[in-house]
Formats: C-alpha cells, structure tokens, sequence
C-alpha cells in the first residue's frame, strides 16, 4: 500500500515537495528508510502491524510457535544445567523480548 502526498511547500530551485510512503507489515509501527529519489521528491518505507494481511498473521503465528518452541528448550536445557547460571540469562532476555514483540503484534492484528 502506498500514500502519496502533494503541494508540498516549494523547493527553492524546484517544484512543490512530494512524499510516496509505502506501508509495509511490521511487528512495530517504525519509520525504516526514508530517501529522496528526485529533487523534493521523497520516499518513506514505514512498518506498521496495520499493514499485515491474513497471510503475514499466519506467517507471525508460526515465528511465534517457532520462538516458543526454542524457549521451551533453553528453559529446560538451563534448568539441567549449571551452566546456563554463566550465561547470565541474556539469550532467555533477548529471546522473552522477541516473544513479547512478536505476541504484541499478535494483538494489534
């Protein structure tokens, strides 16, 4: 999906500034590129959970079970072992925080 902004304010040594921003689906609602392909013309790539369809959902579904499934491992792969103390918990962090992501979006959808 794609916006397209107008009648901008002038360039000083062009036409009126344009904007195309392409929404694309996103865990998050974030700005990733923004560029100006011709002079005061300017195009934005923006995430959003807004612009995911039927299909993305399923696909986020999966990476959920995906990621759950693996938390289920690390969890009892630490639990048989004291070496999981050394590690300090920060692969169970990053990992919870993927989770907490990917169900957020879930919810959004």
């Amino acid at each position: 999906t794609k916006m397209v902004y107008k009648g901008g304010d002038r360039c000083w040594s062009g036409p009126d500034r344009e904007m195309t921003v392409s929404l694309e689906c996103g865990v998050a609602s974030a700005v990733h590129t923004v560029a100006e392909p011709e002079m005061c013309k300017y195009s934005m790539v923006f995430t959003t959970p807004a612009a995911c369809t039927r299909e993305d959902l399923e696909r986020l579904e999966a990476s959920i079970e995906a990621l759950r499934a693996g938390a289920s491992g690390a969890l009892t792969a630490r639990d048989s072992s004291s070496q999981a103390e050394a590690r300090g918990g920060s692969g169970e962090e990053a990992q919870e925080t993927q989770l907490g992501q990917a169900d957020h979006a879930k919810e959004e959808l």
